[in-house]
């Protein structure tokens, strides 16, 4: 059955193309068929090529009354049916076209589509091969069956398909867009974008090509090119919800929260069942604070698709920073469940684990250690011999890779590390993998000798590009946190892997050479536990480089308000029920006094009042609890002139917000954990000479507390002395802690050589 047809391209969501049959083209009726009633016919595919559906419909079933059992009637309803979303229907009629017509190509080929949008993509696939068996030079069916191989992830052979589809038709604009698609996807991102254009010059007109186009400019990081490709497409198809999306995730990589939000509930009100959106949707409301109503839609993306690990990674997340930590690593284990190789869920399973009271060190050691055979391992035929000159002396390449080069924990430990690097012995390259950039990643970059962004590229290209810088030793910055590259160090690129400051664990890679810590942090017998060797350095593992903006110290408020404020600016992942516990005990033992808290997540009302209930739960009036949340970091330090004593949360212990507390003269009550996560109060206060707010047990931290609250002037004499004393104190010391790293870094670098000479 000849007839012209009209194809429809896909979109990023992977939607089959449809052949719309064409008046134009000459029609095969049956025998059976009167005149009248192949002239009726005609005129219905008319309409149907015209996009009149409803009308097309009406007279496909006027001449279906007549002929029951004609299989172009029986095709052509359900094709309509499909185009009109009951693709359900559209299978049931297409089928029983077939039973009467087995060799309909046509037929054949719209029921891969239907079958397509049901999901059934392994039956879609059967069906598309069918049609080519019937018809192998087909230029539409082999553009098909790539599309339904590209969503079931098998890209090399769907890109086969698409190339065979443009070696047939050249000029074949939906071809071109769907390569650009499947190139984009293979991280080959500026093929694609040669592909796409190919595809926009044929066809201007074509909405899924300028999306196309949109992802791979957006993977290249040319935005703006990428936001007008988008915007063309809902130009020419303004209920697009997969270019909607797009550009969410475009606002979302430079900032632009409200746009990115707009974006997302516009793709929704097209698509009411858009998983991906609410999901995504769900992420920017954690991000803005909207705890509540991101609890519900992604909520609401897992109705829709249960087994999207995505979706249930964002729960976890959002469940995560509300102090939910028991329903965090079920959503996370649940991520897992659906998707084996989802290394980011898994690592966040990790991360929660060392927030969760009782999870012991062997258990958190055994599920690192799962990671790295599901993730790691695998990676290990990638290795290849180094070609570093084992010269013990010369100048070494050291390379940092981080998502973190920011105003964040790891760039306030980082700073002092890279301002104050010896040139003559050490030449430095920084990979950054961050999606956004601030002021203070400028900071960093002014003292890097070269800048590598690493953010849009694979494993496999970052891989390449340490083995092309000659990188010595190369360090990891990020840890199993978000954005981390772990996967990528597990290829070993460099001769000396390290794990270095900002993790908060082992990494569990077999190939990681060696990890920084310190004595306090990882006290000797404690080595069992990492995968690396353990390299003590002499005084912290990090050190500290406060703002230049941080206020002054104030006195200590108690003197005037005539009660003691405790405080904690940690995050509400760490804040569980035991501390809450320990907390109002220490406010029922010390009369009138008031606990402070602020963190983000507290903007959300729903998470504080979650917050008021349970302490009023354990006999806490809201009164005694004052709950503040995102402020601009100098607005956040100033906080602690409100604070008397911080009260570091346990078995995940305060980083970067006990040097922050200590920095504007406020003292740390600890009580030293079992993992390395759990000790880095304890690490800190050691260095600043402040071992006596470190203690063991519960009790003894009710105790201290209680203690320096009966003592206001020797805690007024210790805030007005803090600062000094970190000044003077080897945590804030930047030039003897980059000495001593760059002595460790030596020694690594001659144990390496001594093993290839």
């Amino acid at each position: 059955m000849s007839r012209q047809k009209k194809r429809k391209t896909a979109s990023l969501a992977k939607k089959g193309k449809g052949v719309v049959p064409s008046s134009s083209g000459s029609i095969r009726t049956p025998p059976s068929l009167s005149g009248d009633m192949a002239a009726a016919l005609a005129e219905a595919i008319g309409h149907h090529s015209a996009g009149c559906l409803d009308e097309a419909e009406r007279l496909y079933r006027r001449i279906q009354k007549q002929a029951p059992d004609n299989p172009d009637v029986l095709h052509l309803l359900g094709y309509v049916a499909h185009q009109k979303g009951d693709s359900r229907r559209a299978v049931t009629l297409i089928r029983k076209s077939l039973t009467r017509q087995p060799d309909g190509i046509e037929a054949t080929n719209n029921l891969g589509l239907a079958l397509c949008s049901l999901g059934r993509l392994d039956e879609a696939e059967e069906s598309f091969r069918k049609a080519l068996a019937l018809s192998p030079d087909l230029a539409d069916l082999h553009n098909n069956l790539g599309s339904v191989l590209q969503e079931k992830g098998a890209l090399e052979e769907a890109e086969s398909c698409v190339r065979r589809a443009l070696e047939l038709k050249p000029d074949f604009a939906e071809a071109w867009s769907n390569l650009g698609g499947i190139l984009q996807e293979t991280k080959r991102n500026r093929e694609a974008a040669e592909a796409c254009g190919q595809a926009v010059e044929l066809n201007p007109y074509l909405p899924e090509a300028h999306n196309n186009l949109g992802l791979a400019f957006l993977a290249l990081k040319e935005w703006r090119k990428a936001e007008k490709h988008f915007n063309k497409a809902i130009g020419l198809k303004p209920d697009y919800a997969e270019a909607f999306n797009n550009l969410a995730s475009l606002f979302s990589h430079s900032g632009r929260l409200d746009d990115a939000e707009s974006c997302l509930r516009r793709a929704l009100e097209c698509r009411h069942d858009y998983a991906v959106a609410y999901a995504r949707l769900g992420n920017i409301l954690k991000y803005r604070g909207n705890l509540d109503e991101a609890e519900t839609v992604v909520r609401r993306a897992i109705e829709l698709k249960p087994e999207d690990d995505e979706a249930h990674n964002s729960l976890g997340g959002i469940l995560l920073v509300q102090g939910r930590g028991d329903e965090a690593a079920k959503a996370f284990r649940r991520a897992i469940a659906c998707k084996s190789d989802s290394v980011h869920a898994h690592s966040n399973l990790i991360l929660t684990l060392h927030y969760l009271p009782g999870t012991t060190q062997e258990e958190i050691f055994k599920e690192i250690r799962r990671w790295n055979t599901q993730h790691a391992v695998s990676q290990a035929e990638f290795i290849r011999p180094h070609a570093n000159v084992p010269d013990p002396e010369r100048r070494l390449k050291i390379g940092y890779v981080s998502a973190d080069m920011k105003q964040h924990p790891v760039g306030f430990f980082f700073l002092p590390v890279i301002s104050n690097v010896d040139k003559k012995r050490f030449e430095i390259f920084c990979y950054a993998n961050m999606k956004s950039e601030d002021d203070f990643t400028n900071k960093i970059r002014a003292h890097a000798d070269h800048w590598r962004d690493i953010s849009f590229i694979t494993d496999e290209e970052v891989t390449e590009k340490v083995r092309a810088d000659g990188i010595d030793i190369l360090i990891e910055l990020t840890g199993h946190a978000a954005d981390h590259r772990l996967v990528m160090f597990a290829r070993k690129p460099a001769p000396v892997q390290v794990q270095g400051g900002g993790h908060y664990c082992t990494s569990g890679l077999d190939v990681m050479d060696y990890i920084l810590s310190d004595a306090t942090e990882t006290p000797e017998g404690e080595d069992q536990w990492f995968s690396e060797t353990v390299v003590r350095m002499p005084d912290g593992y990090v050190c500290y480089g406060p703002p230049d903006y941080a206020p002054d110290v104030t006195f200590l408020p108690a003197l005037g308000k005539g009660y003691v404020t405790f405080g904690c600016c940690n995050n509400l992942a760490k804040i569980n029920s035991q501390v809450m516990l320990l907390w109002a005990d220490i406010l029922k033992a010390v009369p009138d006094s008031r606990l402070s808290l602020r963190t983000d997540t507290l903007d959300d009302e729903a998470t504080a009042q979650l917050v008021y209930d349970r302490f009023q739960g354990l006999g806490i009036s809201p009164e005694r609890i004052t709950l503040a949340g995102k402020a601009p970091h100098k607005a956040f330090l100033g906080h602690y002139r409100e604070i008397d004593m911080a009260l570091d949360p346990f078995p995940y212990s305060g980083g970067l917000t006990t040097c922050e507390a200590l920095w504007m003269g406020v003292p740390v009550i600890s009580m030293a954990g079992e993992t390395f996560a759990g000790r880095h109060s304890a690490s800190h206060l050691h260095n600043v000479g402040l071992d006596d707010w470190v203690v063991q047990t519960a009790g003894d931290y009710l105790s201290l507390a209680k203690k320096h609250s009966r003592d206001l002037e020797k805690l007024s004499r210790l805030r007005a002395s803090l600062r000094e004393r970190m000044i003077k104190s080897p945590l804030c010391d930047g030039v003897r802690y980059t000495r001593n790293l760059e002595a460790v870094y030596r020694r690594m670098w001659r144990d390496w050589c001594n093993t290839v000479s």
